[in-house]
């Protein structure tokens, strides 16, 4: 094959239990070309049709790992904007029963 099938490949690794094999090959198809991105998002779409919550949790912290979201990075909001980061405060109730959750800004 010229192109490899990627969707039902990822499928076997999905019975053999290999997140991590399903993750790097996401992350390959991710770096080329616009038919591979395409089909990067129908494997994410069959992943979430036919894998479990644990082996989808388990893929999604590989790729986690290999390109973390920038925002969630340690400090990556005070350097991109220079400002605190905003406070969550718990309004009407205690922290295991709030009626509601303000967001205040610096």
């Amino acid at each position: 094959l010229q192109v490899p099938d990627y969707i039902n490949v990822c499928q076997c690794y999905i019975f053999l239990d290999q997140p991590t094999t399903v993750a790097e090959i996401l992350e390959k198809l991710l770096r080329g070309e616009e038919d591979s991105v395409l089909m990067s998002y129908q494997i994410g779409f069959d992943l979430y049709e036919s894998a479990t919550q644990q082996f989808l949790q388990r893929v999604q912290s590989a790729l986690r790992a290999a390109a973390p979201i920038p925002a969630l990075l340690p400090d990556a909001t005070t350097k991109a904007t220079d400002k605190p980061a905003a406070a969550a405060v718990t309004v009407g109730g205690d922290e295991n029963n709030s009626s509601a959750v303000a967001t205040m800004e610096p």
